[in-house]
């Protein structure tokens, strides 16, 4: 985090994210399964001031040091200590959802279950945008996943790579979603909210 500026990007795949609200820009809803350090809320507050955001954070040990010492700006997130598995059926409506889960530093294996995108999907709005934070492992493989939200959804996701990192960032919805190739509407979005373009591989059409 940039102690002099909360809200700004810092790490590559949270600009990989971002790309989220140029998908979605009426995003007024959002759900965030694991917190972290809460960079991607403090940037979509910054710039959707209107949004209303919701955690959902199973390790206590994070909600703890989120609150003690990531939260300089007293962030206005809605925070609850829980399995992702069984809170997110208590939402409805939400225009993002966002998967940014790990355990031990692995994704958990649920992440290639396609019952659970099913259940995420459930979450979302008719336009809602389901995001993902993957570090690739022997039980979570972007194939495999890639498979399940095609299952899900009934579309492929698109795929962003962070060049010289293992993250890759993936977005799926149960429409066909617009482009994500550089031309003037997509670069201009990233000049007004700061989003790093040089630090991505931008899915292919």
């Amino acid at each position: 985090m940039d102690l002099h500026h909360p809200s700004r990007l810092v790490l590559p795949h949270l600009h990989a994210l971002a790309l989220g609200l140029y998908l979605r820009p009426q995003t007024q809803q959002v759900l965030e399964c694991g917190l972290g350090g809460g960079a991607f809320g403090r940037f979509l507050l910054q710039h959707f001031q209107q949004a209303k955001w919701n955690s959902i954070e199973y390790d206590q040990t994070i909600i703890h040091c989120f609150t003690e010492y990531f939260n300089p700006s007293a962030l206005p997130v809605i925070h609850r200590h829980a399995d992702a598995r069984d809170a997110i059926g208590e939402f409805q409506s939400q225009d993002l959802l966002l998967l940014d889960l790990f355990d031990q530093n692995q994704p958990p294996v649920f992440l290639a279950d396609t019952a659970f995108y099913q259940s995420c999907f459930n979450v979302l709005n008719q336009h809602g945008l389901l995001m993902i934070n993957l570090l690739p492992s022997r039980d979570v493989s972007l194939l495999g996943l890639s498979s399940a939200l095609l299952q899900a959804s009934g579309h492929p996701p698109k795929v962003i790579r962070v060049p010289g990192y293992r993250n890759m960032v993936l977005f799926s919805s149960r429409e066909p979603l617009p482009s994500l190739k550089p031309g003037k509407n997509l670069l201009d979005f990233a000049e007004r909210l700061g989003v790093d373009l040089s630090c991505l591989v931008l899915a292919r059409d």
